[in-house]
């Protein structure tokens, strides 16, 4: 092998080494994810929950599977969030509140747990909010945090 071809070899794994670092560089951001929630099953005090929303910072469209276990108005899941970029793992914990009308609010918050792709080593924490009227199967949720990732 010449000493040319040594030389653009080596630079050529430089590039490759600093192309790969800088795409791995943590980097904390703000977001705000949004979505629509469905129950799909329920036994005892467990319900499962899938929902499709979307968050610029994740990449557009999410989807979430949220088996959520209930104890009165209380509730805590483990959801796992899927993204084109990884799935992001988080446990949740909120508290449901019936009004007059009869539509629920809930609020509580969650933290990152794991996950995949850019979520492999994510640190989050996010509060939660959101909704469901009278009759209706359907929840709107709202999710507003920050997470360092890699992007």
């Amino acid at each position: 092998m010449s000493a040319g071809v040594l030389v653009i070899a080596a630079c050529s794994m430089a590039v490759a080494t600093s192309n790969v670092a800088a795409q791995s560089k943590p980097r904390t951001v703000h977001y705000t994810a949004t979505a629509l929630c469905a129950q799909i099953s329920q036994s005892g005090t467990t319900h499962v929950l899938v929902c499709a929303g979307s968050s610029p910072v994740f990449g557009g469209s999410v989807a979430a599977v949220a088996p959520t276990t209930f104890s009165g108005l209380h509730a805590t899941d483990n959801a796992s969030l899927y993204t084109a970029n990884g799935v992001r793992r988080s446990k949740e914990t909120f508290t449901a509140e019936a009004g007059a009308n009869g539509a629920i609010t809930f609020t509580g918050s969650g933290v990152c747990t794991g996950g995949t792709g850019v979520f492999k080593n994510a640190k989050c924490n996010y509060a939660l909010t959101g909704s469901q009227n009278p009759g209706s199967n359907v929840t709107s949720s709202t999710e507003v945090g920050t997470i360092t990732f890699s992007r």
